[in-house]
């Protein structure tokens, strides 16, 4: 998807949208395969991925969503992604999102979640289990770490967990 949109912004050639729901699910099943050593569970249902470990589905009447960021500093352009999946490990739901003017790398993990969130409430989603690639996300989260700049983000992420 974010291959997609690339092409699209930087080099003005578009993509089918069959090729991008296509890309997008091998770059999420790649995602998952890269991803498949984690699972750090914090205080929020919220887990950071870690190298020897599988994906796990989530547990019965449960959806697990993957969100990543990517941040590009020199070009100021960013984006966020996800992926909703069932406990069979089927894919549900994927959204993809540019973010413009981020100062952070973390700021870009933190949006991903948190839109990934807006967007499965919005779909009626309320057992949700997130799992983030970004330790400095996850720690934010579950209070392990406090940056003031980043509490409105913060408020809106765990007012979904309540």
């Amino acid at each position: 998807m974010q291959n997609a949109r690339n092409e699209l912004i930087f080099k003005g050639k578009e993509i089918n949208p069959q090729d991008t729901v296509r890309k997008a699910l091998e770059d999420a099943d790649e995602w998952k395969h890269r991803k498949q050593k984690e699972d750090v569970e914090g205080t929020l249902p919220v887990s950071r991925s870690i190298i020897d470990q599988k994906w796990r589905p989530p547990s019965e009447d449960w959806v697990k969503c993957n969100t990543d960021g990517a941040w590009n500093g020199v070009e100021n352009q960013s984006g966020t992604g996800w992926v909703l999946r069932d406990k069979e490990g089927s894919v549900k739901w994927i959204g993809a999102q540019a973010i413009r003017r981020a100062k952070s790398a973390i700021e870009v993990e933190l949006e991903a979640i948190r839109r990934a969130l807006v967007m499965l409430s919005r779909l009626n989603y309320d057992r949700i289990i997130v799992e983030s690639d970004s330790l400095g996300a996850v720690n934010l989260l579950n209070n392990e770490e406090i940056w003031p700049v980043f509490a409105p983000m913060l408020q809106d992420i765990h007012d979904f967990f309540r």
